[in-house]
């Protein structure tokens, strides 16, 4: 038997979304060594993308104020 609230039922400032549960599923898996080499490759290449992408974004986030050194110009993350 399953049981369901309708929205009105719940009450002012509730939402349907915090009356369910949330469930999280970890798989585990083994990875064969003839494998690590080409996993240590894509890592790398994730890492320089990783890093690139936070110089872009820490240079466009700061402005330079001679004399004064750099302030933040008020960036938001969807900026970004």
């Amino acid at each position: 038997m399953t049981t369901t609230t309708s929205p009105a039922l719940l009450g002012r400032g509730s939402s349907i979304l915090s009356c369910m549960e949330t469930q999280t599923k970890t798989l585990s898996v083994r990875i064969r060594d003839k494998h690590a080499t080409l996993l240590r490759q894509l890592a790398f290449a994730v890492n320089q993308v990783w890093n690139a992408a936070n110089a872009e974004s820490a240079e466009f986030s700061r402005i330079p104020i001679p004399g004064d050194g750099w302030i933040n110009g008020g960036t938001s993350a969807f900026d970004l």
